[in-house]
């Protein structure tokens, strides 16, 4: 989910051009603006952060380098953001599945969980 959240703030600055913005910054919150509860975010509204202009052009780089490859599937690797091929999960949902009939979704879901706590294992 954070590579979706991340791939849409690098298209606002992107779409925003020069046009200043601010920025709240809740990582260390929550993983999702959408997970906290209003309660949280009320104190955070009022401490808006404006990002350097060297920090938007990096932003800026690595959304055109993204866009350039033209990739089908983006994921957050090593803490970058990178393209990937179509097949990177195959083998991750391959395995999730089994000789009992499941559905895709139960199969799909199995293996985000599984990525999940592989991803959460390889940050502590």
């Amino acid at each position: 989910m954070l590579h979706v959240l991340f791939a849409g703030f690098l298209e606002f600055t992107w779409q925003r051009g020069d046009a200043p913005f601010a920025i709240v910054d809740v990582s260390d919150l929550a993983a999702s603006v959408g997970m906290l509860r209003a309660e949280a975010l009320a104190p955070l509204i009022d401490r808006p952060a404006r990002l350097a202009a060297s920090g938007v052009a990096a932003y800026w780089a690595l959304w055109q380098r993204l866009r350039d490859e033209n990739a089908p599937l983006r994921v957050i690797a090593d803490g970058a953001m990178r393209s990937v091929p179509i097949t990177q999960h195959d083998e991750l949902v391959l395995s999730c599945a089994n000789e009992e009939w499941w559905s895709a979704a139960r199969v799909v879901g199995t293996a985000l969980m599984a990525d999940d706590e592989r991803s959460r294992a390889a940050a502590t």
